[in-house]
């Protein structure tokens, strides 16, 4: 599963997780601060690193990957 982490549902991850033997999720992170919410309008970096650091206190229950994308915006 991938996400750009603007929503958390703690309840769906819960569900997944404890339906499967393996949980992955992608976080979709393509800059940080400002330049996040240039890319990602009308993303909010505060309200998208919050939801990092939620999925981030799960990795007991699911393991995480960071996907990016390198472009002339970002790089």
């Amino acid at each position: 599963m991938t996400t750009n982490c603007t929503l958390f549902f703690p309840d769906l991850i819960s569900n997944i997780s404890n339906n499967f033997k393996s949980v992955s999720i992608g976080l979709s992170i393509d800059g940080i601060g400002s330049t996040y919410e240039y890319i990602r309008h009308p993303g909010k970096w505060d309200v998208v690193y919050s939801n990092m650091k939620k999925y981030h206190e799960l990795t007991d229950k699911i393991n995480l990957q960071l996907n990016l994308t390198i472009s002339w915006l970002n790089a």
